[in-house]
């Protein structure tokens, strides 16, 4: 299975960074999203206008993309270890935002996911993060045992 193949979902809200609010101010207004309905009524609350509701739902977008991107190069970073671990093949890739995880879904009902913090992802993706990639092929190796355990 590719990395290309591997489905990544962000869950949860507020993601949005400094950075993607300056990247959808500069957005010119034309190139705003389209509004698409009735507004949200938090946005109708405090009172945003139309164009301030796009550049929120733009920015939300520009953060969302980020955190895929950063998955993307966790997957690509892990891809030696998915493949050195038996009958762990990944297929889904959430960022749980709510908990301040990575879960990795393997394509076999038997194999329960793995959760990864924001501690381990950061070394893994850091140039020193040789030992975590170890930790990390041992839990999947270690949750590929305990399923087959109780089958």
């Amino acid at each position: 299975m590719s990395i290309d193949d591997v489905r990544i979902e962000v869950l949860g809200r507020n993601v949005v960074s400094s950075a993607d609010w300056q990247q959808a101010l500069k957005m010119p207004a034309e190139k705003l999203p389209r509004l698409n309905g009735k507004r949200s009524p938090a946005s109708q609350a405090l009172g945003l206008t139309e164009e301030e509701d796009q550049r929120r739902i733009l920015a939300q977008s520009i953060a969302h993309e980020r955190i895929r991107e950063e998955g993307r190069r966790l997957l690509e970073k892990l891809a030696p270890t998915f493949q050195a671990v038996p009958d762990f093949h990944v297929v889904y890739l959430r960022r749980d935002l709510t908990k301040a995880v990575w879960v990795i879904t393997p394509d076999v009902a038997w194999v329960p996911a793995v959760a990864l913090s924001d501690e381990e992802i950061e070394k893994i993706l850091s140039v020193t993060g040789a030992g975590v990639i170890e930790a990390v092929q041992n839990k999947l190796t270690e949750s590929v045992a305990s399923s087959r355990q109780l089958a």
